[in-house]
């Protein structure tokens, strides 16, 4: 190729670009070549060794020829296999050519798609050996997630396990994403530190049900989710929230349930995900109905908090090892009744949390050791 063809800013017609070795006939050589048309060709992205990062970032705007164009011209622009992080923004096309998740890609650690507005169907990534870091968002075309995601051979699920070092996994944004399939016995994120699922309002069913190395997980505005919880001996923060109320974290070894309708069921699967290491369960501003037991409480819990719940019930003492301090605040307890109705004063509030074996403050806010 000619060195410095960005010089040639009327250039209308280029059938084919050979990416080369310097910098005068590199990739970069394209960015100003705003007047092609026609037919084009990238080839030979192999040749650039030595780039450890990529980008490829479509044009928001940019002009549609047709979705298979779409998928050629990704499939043209295949890096080397010395890649370490990778990151597609924009790709219009439907599915992604097959060279993303081969597992030649050994030394891939990081792959993020986001804005891939057309994209109805993941590539097969289970089989990246090194990868520790996987993020999609904005992808508006997918709706579900199938057995190829893990394994694009589904016979071989035995011999290899999916995502055998994906250490963190980040969703956001998926307006119709409704399924998440998973293979029987399925043993895939051993490593999986970090899961986030954020904006995925269709999505339903379950999460994995293992997840042995999980320390985090956070689920925002995922209100359909049946919220079986993984079985996570390790998790030590747990996020949960609904679409009207945002903290935007929690600290270690607390659980944070608010503004959602999945109060409840997060609560009933607490003792199957067993967390050892949790101090402080929080629960704020949920609608829902709401009821405590001992039963669901994790066995390290020392504080419990609850703000804003409006259907809260105590159905039976409170009776916990570890469990010193309990706060409520906000809180109108419609089952107490004086005077022939209903009563919303703090007389009522302390009398019904000592009569389900809560002590409480003076300020009618319970605070103290139970026993």
């Amino acid at each position: 190729m000619p060195k410095e063809i960005s010089k040639l800013k009327h250039l209308n017609f280029l059938s084919d670009y050979i990416v080369g070795e310097h910098e005068e006939n590199g990739i970069r050589e394209l960015g100003t070549l705003d007047n092609l048309h026609g037919s084009f060709c990238v080839s030979k992205m192999g040749n650039k060794k030595h780039i450890n990062t990529l980008e490829l970032n479509w044009l928001p705007d940019g002009y549609i020829d047709d979705l298979q164009t779409e998928r050629d011209i990704l499939d043209k622009l295949q890096p080397h296999e010395n890649l370490k992080e990778l990151s597609i923004v924009g790709y219009r096309g439907e599915t992604f050519p097959d060279w993303l998740g081969l597992s030649c890609y050994s030394n891939m650690t990081k792959l993020s798609l986001d804005r891939c507005m057309n994209c109805c169907k993941l590539p097969s990534l289970g089989q990246l050996p090194s990868l520790q870091h996987l993020e999609f968002s904005d992808l508006d075309g997918l709706e579900k997630i199938d057995l190829e995601f893990y394994n694009k051979n589904n016979a071989s699920f035995q011999q290899e396990t999916p995502f055998k070092c994906l250490e963190t996994m980040n969703i956001v944004n998926m307006p119709a994403w409704r399924e998440w399939h998973f293979p029987q016995e399925f043993n895939g994120f051993p490593k999986l530190r970090v899961l986030s699922l954020k904006s995925c309002p269709v999505l339903s069913g379950d999460l994995p049900a293992h997840l042995p190395a999980l320390e985090e997980l956070n689920i925002d505005e995922c209100e359909e989710l049946a919220c079986l919880l993984p079985r996570a001996p390790k998790l030590h923060q747990l996020l949960v929230e609904g679409s009207s109320m945002s903290f935007g974290g929690v600290e270690p070894h607390n659980i944070e349930i608010s503004g959602t309708q999945l109060a409840n069921s997060v609560l009933l699967c607490l003792p199957h995900i067993q967390p050892p290491r949790v101090r402080c369960l929080r629960i704020s501003n949920c609608e829902s109905a709401i009821s405590i037991s001992a039963d669901y409480l994790p066995a390290s819990l020392l504080c419990l908090q609850i703000y804003h719940c409006s259907k809260l019930t105590f159905p039976e003492q409170v009776q916990h090892k570890s469990l010193m301090e309990i706060e409520v605040g906000g809180v109108w307890f419609t089952d107490v009744v004086s005077n022939g109705g209903l009563s919303k004063s703090r007389e009522a509030q302390i009398l019904y949390l000592r009569k389900h074996g809560i002590c409480c403050g003076v300020r009618g806010y319970s605070k103290s050791p139970l026993f």
